[in-house]
This record gives C-alpha cells, sequence and structure tokens, in this order.
C-alpha cells in the first residue's frame, strides 16, 4: 500500500511542535453512491466478448468518467461484470500561530470531504435469450461479482475512514513554517492528500475485489456452473419445443 508523500517545505521543529498545537481533529466527512443494480449490456455476442470485450468496456468508463476497479481475470459462464469507480476529495486547511512571539504558523486540515462513486456493467451475451435457464444461469454468476464489490467497496471506505486521521496527521507533520510560506504550503498539503486518497483508496478496493473473486471463481463454482449451463441447453431447447 502507497504510504503518504513527502512534502517538499521550508520547516523547522522541536520536541513539542505542531502536533500538540492542533485545536481539536480534522472533520472527516466520506459520502458514498452506490449504484446497487449493476448496468447491463445484453446486445454483444460471445465472439465479440472475446474479441472485443476489453476496448468496449474501456470506452463506457472513459464515457461515465471512471476508473477500472475490476475486471475478469477469464470467462467463467459467459458473460463478465466490471467495476468502474469515480473519486473527488477538497480540502479544507487552516494555521495556527506559533512560537513565543506568533512568528511561525503550524498547518492544519480543518475538513476533509470525500465522495466515492461505484457502478458494475454486466456483460450477458447476446447469444442466450432473456428469461431462459441459461440467461438466468450466467446472470446469478455475475450478479455474485457484483455483490462482493458493492460489499468490498463499503469495507473499503470503513476502512479508510478509520486509517485517514493518522495519515491526515503523518501530512499535517510536526513541523512549523515562516508565515510566508503556509499558504503555497497550503496548496502542496491539497494536492498530496487529493492524490493519496486516490490511489489509497483505488489500491485497496482493488486488490480486496480480486481476492475475494477469486474465492467465487472457485474450481468447484467452474464446475458447478458449466454443469448448469449444460442443462440449461436441454432445458431451453425442451422449453422452446412446447411453444
Amino acid at each position: 500500500m502507497t504510504g503518504p508523500p513527502a512534502l517538499a517545505q521550508e520547516v523547522f521543529s522541536d520536541r513539542k511542535g505542531c502536533h500538540a498545537n492542533k485545536p481539536g481533529q480534522t472533520a472527516i466527512k466520506i459520502n458514498l453512491t452506490l449504484e446497487e443494480e449493476p448496468i447491463y449490456d445484453l446486445s454483444r455476442s460471445i465472439a465479440w466478448l472475446n474479441r472485443d470485450g476489453g476496448k468496449s468496456t474501456a470506452e463506457w468508463l472513459a464515457r461515465n468518467g471512471l476508473t477500472a476497479v475490476y475486471k475478469p481475470s477469464q470467462f467463467v459462464t459467459k458473460g463478465q461484470a466490471h467495476g468502474g469507480l469515480a473519486m473527488t476529495s477538497r480540502a479544507s486547511l487552516f494555521s495556527r500561530s506559533y512560537g513565543p512571539y506568533g512568528g511561525y504558523q503550524c498547518p492544519y486540515f480543518r475538513q476533509i470531504e470525500v465522495n466515492i462513486f461505484y457502478r458494475t456493467l454486466i456483460y450477458i451475451p447476446s447469444d442466450y435469450q432473456i428469461g431462459t435457464c441459461a440467461f438466468n444461469e450466467i446472470q446469478m454468476h455475475e450478479l455474485k461479482h457484483h455483490t462482493t464489490n458493492v460489499d468490498v467497496v463499503k469495507a473499503a471506505v470503513e476502512k479508510m475512514r478509520k486509517d485517514l486521521p493518522a495519515i491526515i496527521r503523518e501530512m499535517e507533520g510536526n513541523a512549523y513554517l515562516p508565515h510566508d510560506k503556509i499558504r503555497p504550503h497550503f496548496e502542496t498539503m491539497k494536492t498530496g492528500i487529493d492524490d493519496f486518497i486516490q490511489v489509497y483508496f483505488t489500491e485497496l478496493a482493488s486488490e480486496e475485489m480480486d481476492r475475494r473473486n477469486h474465492l467465487v471463481d472457485t474450481p468447484a463454482e467452474y464446475e458447478r456452473s458449466g454443469k448448469a449451463l449444460r442443462d440449461c441447453r436441454i432445458q431451453d431447447k425442451v422449453a422452446q419445443l412446447k411453444k
């Protein structure tokens, strides 16, 4: 996991420093928007998914302003589930005089607000008609990935909520700056915390999604879904004959 970036600064410090001078804690607000229902694309064939699926998914992510946070490593039940993530953050800062003559300033984060958006795109090939046994089987499997990813995003938000106070403390530092250096340093701190949050959360969610989705795509699941699709071919043919 990436650590907080080092902030270039002209600073001074002593054993007491700015940590003891901070009045209260930084207010942290994390807003999570989850699309509980995935987006479906039912217009693509199995052949297309194998040939051009990655390119189309990249275009979908770009159109929606999302970053890829999960993609399948291989086809399991002829469908695919892809996860997209978008994040913004905003920080407000203030400073407090330090030293017997107030000639130095301690920089602090007053508030940090993070906005996170997650969405899943599921492909079910057009080779399978809606409502057929095969269609339902593929959908059931891909929804397992969607549910897994939604759970991971929720858990990652809570972990970041717990971790941010220590990250903020490290980025604020225990050093103080000359008065004329504080405003430029604010901009450095804003950029630093935004970059860190983006990398931290994306890596955290992506790594956990990969780990937990491997638990979905077990050999037993491959065997079960393969058998289910073979059985579905028989059921769907029988259903067509009855029409």
